[in-house]
């Protein structure tokens, strides 16, 4: 594979095989029945994108629990569930039990599964969204969540600045502006966003990008271009209407997530726009839901490969008494569809 194409992840393959991601997951592992005609299908996909776990996961050599946990605060939400499939894939094939865990976003709760998890005495545990992206966390929790550091190894999905763990997380000020450059090379001048809360760092700083990146390529931005509503698809559909309602509007509005763009593609439709051209849409992750609607949907994509990849190798780390990692960025890959451009279906790999 070159350097500059996206990892085929296990959705890739799913997609190939006309089957469910469980299904490949399955077939990897071993756990569970597949259908006979369906496993030799996706085992010759697997073959011919050279499709392997980890080597690092075959290294890993029996330990006290030979269990991770993993933390999201949404299960609900594509990305967190796309991530830790990803996850849980490769550590069974090492053998490993995944523990998922939903916090419901609450921070009481996030507390009270991670002292559940150090009673389990699982290997490693991963926190993904929750505290991580608070923008001003609690003192006291960070301080007890760096007391559990001490006992089990915390690695999260996201920088989480104030504590001293292994961190792995996107480069999503260049996911960002890959985004606002190809809005201007589509020839808008005029970007809003939508999704998101203030008080969420990741929210706060994609914000600080796309005003960035606006400023980098002489375009424009208002204050009340910005609409905020959450993260949900109702948040999406709720902030594209207030857009939508104003006198004078974008003609390209960044989306917080994908999620948050499926929620403002109805209401753009509803509204008579044509996507592409009156009006772009654009969201981020680079979840399945982006192309499996009409029309796709422009986004930049996490490397969801990548990411496993390490966590599996911070688990195997644990091992040699290696209890903290470098901080490893990924880089992000924009798909253009057709809510940007309704001609154009191709992977730009960064640059």
């Amino acid at each position: 594979m070159k350097s500059s194409e996206r990892r085929m992840t296990v959705y890739d393959i799913a997609k190939e095989a006309g089957v469910s991601a469980s299904t490949v997951s399955r077939v990897l592992t071993g756990n569970g029945p597949v259908n006979e005609q369906k496993k030799e299908l996706v085992l010759k996909i697997l073959e011919k994108h050279e499709f392997r776990p980890s080597s690092v996961a075959r290294s890993l050599k029996a330990r006290r629990s030979r269990s991770v946990g993993f933390i999201v605060p949404d299960i609900t939400n594509p990305f967190f569930s796309s991530m830790f499939l990803e996850v849980e894939t490769r550590l069974a094939v090492a053998g490993y039990t995944v523990i998922l865990c939903n916090s419901e976003s609450r921070r009481e709760r996030e507390l009270e599964i991670l002292q559940m998890l150090m009673e389990k005495e699982v290997e490693v545990i991963v926190l993904t969204g929750g505290i991580v992206d608070d923008l001003f966390p609690q003192p006291k929790m960070l301080r007890d969540i760096e007391k559990i550091n001490h006992r089990v190894p915390i690695m999260t999905l996201s920088k989480f600045p104030g504590v001293r763990c292994t961190q792995a997380y996107s480069d999503e000020k260049q996911g960002v502006f890959d985004i606002v450059r190809h809005f201007h090379e589509e020839g808008h001048r005029k970007i809003g966003m939508i999704g998101g809360q203030m008080d969420v760092r990741q929210a706060f700083e994609r914000k600080i990008y796309l005003l960035e990146a606006v400023n980098q390529y002489g375009m424009e931005c208002r204050s009340n271009w910005l609409v905020e509503e959450g993260f949900s698809m109702q948040g999406g559909t709720r902030a594209m209407e207030k857009l939508l309602s104003l006198p004078e509007r974008p003609s390209a509005v960044f989306a917080y997530n994908d999620v948050v763009a499926v929620g403002a593609l109805s209401v753009i439709e509803k509204h008579g726009l044509k996507l592409g051209r009156e009006l772009a849409l654009a969201g981020m992750d680079g979840i399945s839901l982006t192309e499996s609607i009409y029309p796709g949907i422009t986004t930049v994509a996490v490397d969801y490969a990548a990411f496993s990849d390490y966590v599996v190798e911070f688990v195997m780390n644990q091992g040699k008494g290696e209890q903290y990692k470098e901080d490893r960025v990924f880089p992000m890959h924009l798909i253009c569809r057709g809510t940007t451009n309704v001609n154009r279906d191709a992977v730009h790999p960064v640059r």
